[in-house]
């Protein structure tokens, strides 16, 4: 639910241009975790090798999308508590609205 949450989010600040700290992800450094994607694979280490080659996600104020979750846009919202983005984009929602 956080993560769809956080999707909404995302859309809700594009639809409305509200200025938003958006998370991306770019495509893996490695052909082979890309296409280790269309391979079920049991094997846990095979799995953790597959999730190493990827790419870190990214903070940006451009909306992009974000490769490992599959969303165009996304921004994380779930956690105003404990992540300064967090908070940021509640913020903008609330003097926005």
């Amino acid at each position: 639910m956080m993560i769809l949450a956080s999707e909404i989010a995302a859309k809700f600040a594009i639809s409305r241009n509200i200025p938003f700290i958006y998370r991306w992800q770019p495509l893996p450094l490695e052909k082979e975790a890309w296409d280790a994607l269309s391979t079920v694979t049991t094997d846990r280490r095979d799995a953790a090798q597959m999730i190493l080659n990827w790419t870190r996600a990214e903070l940006s104020l451009v909306p992009q999308r974000h490769w490992s979750l599959g969303f165009d846009h996304y921004a994380r919202v779930s956690s105003p508590a404990r992540r300064y983005p967090d908070i940021v984009n509640h913020r903008q929602v609330h003097t926005s609205v």
